[in-house]
């Protein structure tokens, strides 16, 4: 493997780092309302289905579950993040971090917000 030390490897691989986090920590914060029960059943936030939107004890079971799951799912995302984080600071010369980085938050951190979503609409159906 090519080991450059180029400053825009290590920039993308910072803003890269900064992206991520900064996205699980604002899905984490929008999932929290939703577990404390703070959400009227709407048709703009929270799992707005046919069976959630007509009955509230519904509305604020599978919501509190889909709230507890996504949390879960941006920790995990940001421990991921941490995990490559560390890596990277230990080996910053290698350009192949941006691609480990881009491809393990696609593909586990997002694995993990899909399967959070399928529990909580596999959910409703209880």
């Amino acid at each position: 493997m090519d080991e450059i030390r180029s400053e825009e490897v290590i920039w993308a691989c910072w803003v890269l780092q900064a992206v991520f986090l900064g996205v699980a920590t604002l899905i984490a914060g929008l999932s929290l309302p939703m577990y404390f029960e703070k959400i009227p059943p709407n048709r703009w936030y929270g799992i707005r289905t046919p069976k959630t939107l007509a009955n509230k004890e519904t509305w604020y079971r599978v919501n509190k579950i889909g709230a507890k799951y996504l949390f879960y799912a941006c920790l995990w995302i940001v421990v991921l993040n941490l995990l490559f984080l560390g890596r990277f600071l230990c080996y910053p010369e290698h350009v192949a971090w941006i691609w480990i980085m881009i491809g393990g938050q696609l593909v586990i951190g997002d694995g993990a917000l899909f399967l959070a979503l399928g529990m909580t609409i596999f959910q409703t159906n209880d």
